[in-house]
Formats: structure tokens, sequence, C-alpha cells
């Protein structure tokens, strides 16, 4: 019993260790791109600090070659890095700043037909976060037929699963569909960022600020899976050589096996540690004889003659 609670603690352990470390590799990734400041608290925003988007407005509607200009400014301090992006997708679009305004030029060309919300958010140069703010835009026109969002249309991850799992697993069916498109030999509109990389294939299931390194949903996905091929390779290999061995430790034969190594090892021990106790009474017994050869000093003491004692009656004479 006492050796399966000692597994049980040791399995709870490995998770709890392996959680923290992913805890502190987050933490230390996202301080160190958004920097380390105390006005920065993770999840924390401040309403003291926001962005005024003037362009575009609420409800816009855009056609294919209309460019999409955003610009706006920050009320309550000075901008360090504005980011815009598709609240479908969360692909960062860095804003240039310049003093307090920021501004980026996109195209409506790379957005898929159907209604799109535009994400605002900024960071200070004290380290406050601005609340995100939301516009709404429609792409109307568009020539092409989108094969992944059309008119805000859900998916079937997004209607049949329960928040977040909904959020989490969408980008796997959306990869998975692209890679059918590109197959097919069809096209995506959805490129805002305009890196001609398929939004869907870039997409994250956190804000930019919350994915400051701009990992894509689907590394992580790829990554996933090579680990997890190599896992399951690891296991293939060890588990049939871990499975002998727990039937060999079960045998009387091997105990008794273990039980002599253990009795050889022993007696070797004690063969050493005699050894080494002759070797010490060697010792012991040449620095004795070396101490009989010294000869002892002789001391000698000097000390002044006492006087003689006169005699008393001369004295008086």
């Amino acid at each position: 019993m006492k050796l399966k609670q000692l597994k049980r603690k040791h399995k709870f352990l490995t998770i709890a260790l392996i959680a923290v470390a992913i805890v502190l590799v987050t933490l230390l990734s996202y301080y160190a791109v958004n920097g380390f400041s105390a006005n920065d608290l993770f999840f924390n925003e401040h309403e003291s600090v926001k962005l005024m988007v003037s362009k575009p407005s609420e409800g816009q509607s855009f056609y294919d070659g209309d460019s999409i200009t955003v610009s706006g400014s920050m009320w309550g301090g000075i901008p360090n890095k504005v980011y815009v992006w598709d609240e479908r997708y969360n692909v960062p679009i860095p804003c240039p700043v310049v003093a307090s305004n920021f501004g980026v030029e996109l195209y409506a060309n790379d957005l898929s037909q159907g209604t799109h919300v535009l994400c605002f958010q900024g960071q200070a140069t004290d380290g406050r976060w601005t609340p995100v703010q939301r516009i709404s835009i429609e792409k109307v026109g568009s020539t092409q037929q989108s094969w992944i969002y059309m008119g805000g249309q859900k998916t079937f991850v997004e209607t049949y699963f329960p928040q977040p799992l909904a959020i989490i697993f969408r980008p796997v069916e959306q990869i998975l569909v692209q890679t059918v498109v590109l197959i097919t030999g069809g096209t995506s509109e959805d490129d805002l960022n305009g890196d001609n990389i398929p939004d869907e294939l870039q997409q994250s299931p956190v804000s930019p600020r919350h994915n400051p390194m701009n990992v894509p949903m689907s590394a992580l996905i790829v990554y996933g899976l090579i680990i997890f091929v190599i896992i399951i390779l690891i296991l293939a290999i060890i588990k049939p050589y871990l499975e002998h061995r727990q039937k060999l430790e079960a045998t009387p034969g091997y105990r008794q096996h273990q039980f002599k190594m253990r009795s050889l090892l022993n007696q070797k021990l004690r063969g050493e540690l005699s050894k080494e106790r002759a070797r010490r009474k060697l010792l012991e017994k040449k620095m004795s004889e070396e101490n009989k050869k010294v000869k002892k000093p002789i001391n000698i003491y000097f000390s002044e003659p006492k006087p003689k004692n006169e005699n008393p009656i001369r004295k008086m004479e």
C-alpha cells in the first residue's frame, strides 16, 4: 500500500512540476516580449488608458479593391505598441505609432465575404494595457466564394462543441478544411496581415497580447503531434522490455540471483574493509617504531649555590 501511495505521489508531483514549468515559460515569454512592468499584471487592463479609433467606423462596408484605413490615438498615455486583428483568428497586425497616434493600411481583398470584427488593443510606455476596442465591418461584393468563413457562419466545432473547447479545437477543423481547399485548388481570402499565409493556419485561441511570440495554433498542433509520435515510439520500444523485466523480477530464480549478488557485494565490501584495517594497523606500528628510535631529551636545570651559614659566635666577636 505504501508503495502504491508513493507512486501516486510521484505521478502527482510530476504533473505539478510540468504544470508549473508551463506557467513559468508562459509568463517569461509574455514579459520578455511585452516588457517587465509592474503595471502589467497579465490579465489586468487599465481603464485609465484607452484607444480612440477614428477609422474605420462601426458597420462600414468595403468592396474588393478598397483600402481599409485604420487610424486612431491613445488617450491617457503614450503608446508603445498597438495591435489590430480579426477577432475570429487573433492574428496580430502591428500598427506604426507616431507620438500618441497610430495607423495602418489594410486591404479588403484580404478579407472573406461577410461580417468581420476588428479588435484594437495597445500598450502604453509604462506597461498599461488598454481595454480591447471592437468595431464590426462588412465585406461585400466579393468575386470569390469563401470556403471557411461566409457571413459569420459557424463551423461544425463552434456549433456542436461547448465553450471554450470550440475555440481550442476550431483551428484543427479549419486547418483540415484548408488542406482540402489547397488540394482541390481553391483559394482562401482571409489573409488580413498580408503575409500570403491564410489566417486559418496562423490563428491562435488567445489574443495577440497573450501570444507575444505570435505562435500559431497550427504550429502547436504540429509540435504536439510530433512529440506524441515520439512518445508512442519510445513506449513501443521500451514497453516490451519493461514487461519482460517485471515478469523476470517476479520469478524465484531472479530473487535468488539478486540475493546472491547482494551477498557477494557485501563480501567484497567486507574484504576491502579488512584490507583497510590491516593497512591502518601497519601504519600505526611503523609510527610507534619510529617514535621509539627518537631519543628523549635530557633536561638540565641550573640553580645558584646557597650561602653557607656563618658561625654566630664569631659574628658576635
